[in-house]
C-alpha cells in the first residue's frame, strides 16, 4: 500500500513546477515525478541532491518531504515545512519508532494463509498433474511478489521470505515433471 506525498507536490506547485518541468528540472521522466508524489517510489540517493537545490531546500527538508502523509506532522500555517522546537525528550522519539517499527500491511494472518495454501500445493504434488499445480503456483507467487513492495515488520518480511521461496521450488518442481 502506497502513500501521498502531498506535501512534496505543495512544495513543487508553490515553487511553480508542473510534474513535467521538475522532472525536466532534476533530469527525470514525469511519471518518476508523479511516482515520487504517489508514494510509490522513492528518489534515488544520486538523484536527492539535485531533487533539493531545484526546491531551494536542505537535504534534511526533502527527506521530511519525503515521509509518507499518514506518517508526517500535521503542516504549520506559517511555512512548508513544520519546525519542532528543540526538545531532549527522547521518550516520544523511541515510541514513535516503536510504532513505525511494528506498523505492518502484510499482516500475521495473510501470511499464515499464504504458508497454509503452500503446505496444501506441498501435499498435492503427488497426486495432481503438474500443469494444474504450476497455474497454482504462480498465482500464490505473483501475489508473494506483490507483498514483497508492502510495508510488513521484519519478522514479517522473514515468513514471506519462506513462502517466497517455496513457491519458487514448488514451481521449479511442477517444471522439472
Amino acid at each position: 500500500m502506497t502513500s501521498r506525498r502531498r506535501r512534496f507536490a505543495d512544495l513543487r506547485k508553490a515553487r511553480g513546477f508542473s510534474q513535467e518541468g521538475f522532472a525536466e528540472a532534476v533530469g527525470a521522466d514525469r511519471s518518476t515525478v508523479q511516482r515520487w508524489e504517489s508514494g510509490k517510489t522513492d528518489p534515488q540517493p544520486w538523484q536527492r541532491l539535485k531533487i533539493a537545490k531545484v526546491l531551494s531546500i536542505t537535504a534534511s527538508e526533502l527527506d521530511a518531504l519525503l515521509v509518507p502523509d499518514v506518517y508526517a506532522p500535521p503542516q504549520s500555517r506559517t511555512g512548508w515545512l513544520a519546525v519542532a522546537p528543540p526538545d531532549s525528550d527522547d521518550e516520544f522519539d523511541a515510541l514513535e519508532l516503536a510504532r513505525r517499527v511494528s506498523a505492518s500491511d502484510v499482516g500475521k494472518e495473510t501470511l499464515s494463509r499464504l504458508e497454509h495454501a503452500f503446505d496444501e500445493l506441498a501435499m498435492k504434488y503427488p497426486v495432481s498433474p503438474p500443469q494444474d499445480l504450476l497455474e497454482r503456483v504462480r498465482k500464490h507467487s505473483a501475489y508473494v511478489a506483490h507483498l514483497m513492495d508492502a510495508r510488513m515488520t521484519l519478522a514479517e518480511e522473514r515468513r514471506l521470505y519462506v513462502v517466497g521461496g517455496c513457491s519458487n521450488y514448488w514451481g521449479l518442481r511442477c517444471i522439472s515433471t
